[in-house]
């Protein structure tokens, strides 16, 4: 049996999976024929941002709904797995990894990597050796930049800063925000 690939989608709070940065990196795996998978997650309170307790919610509203979504995949019948993840959805896809691995889910002959986008600090709880790659903007209001690459480096993570971008990897020029996204699908396209 010939096994196949996929793409798992992780979106952020506001960030669905319709969004370019998650439509596009995805779009790029299921022209090569991946199958894809794209997560929804529901239920946040409002003003979660600098509010640790509804931070904390949201955290573990990510995890079990993430657990939830992904309880019927036969990981055995995939060679490759990529995670793309946005935001609070990178806490979602690095507790899951952390998961398979922990409970020997993931086979010696399956490859899962993560591509993590805007991730948070919590993230990084999770987090793998190795693992992937971070894409964050130097402008992003809901995580300290600077702490991010120094996260990813502890980790041996690959690390992209996106000049003048903030969470959702944008500014307020339209032609650099089409550029910025340009970018990212070409990280990621690198880092298969």
């Amino acid at each position: 049996m010939n096994k196949k690939s996929l793409v798992v989608l992780f979106p952020g709070v506001g960030y669905t999976c319709d969004k370019p940065l998650l439509y596009y990196t995805g779009k790029l795996f299921v022209q090569d024929g991946y199958e894809i998978k794209k997560l929804s997650y529901c239920g946040f309170q409002k003003n979660i941002k600098d509010d640790k307790e509804k931070m904390n919610h949201a955290y573990e509203l990510v995890k079990n709904q993430t657990l939830e979504q992904l309880k019927d995949v036969n990981w055995d019948e995939y060679k490759k797995v990529i995670f793309i993840s946005k935001s609070i959805g990178t806490v979602g896809a690095s507790s899951f990894f952390k998961y398979l691995s922990d409970k020997k889910i993931i086979k010696k002959d399956l490859k899962i990597s993560n591509i993590f986008l805007t991730p948070l600090e919590e993230t990084f709880k999770y987090v793998i050796e190795k693992s992937g790659v971070v894409v964050i903007g130097d402008k992003d209001q809901w995580s300290d930049y600077t702490k991010i690459i120094e996260l990813s480096k502890k980790y041996k993570l690959s690390s992209y800063v996106i000049e003048n971008a903030n969470h959702s990897l944008e500014n307020s020029d339209i032609i650099n925000n089409l550029e910025i996204i340009a970018k990212v699908v070409k990280i990621v396209d690198s880092s298969r």
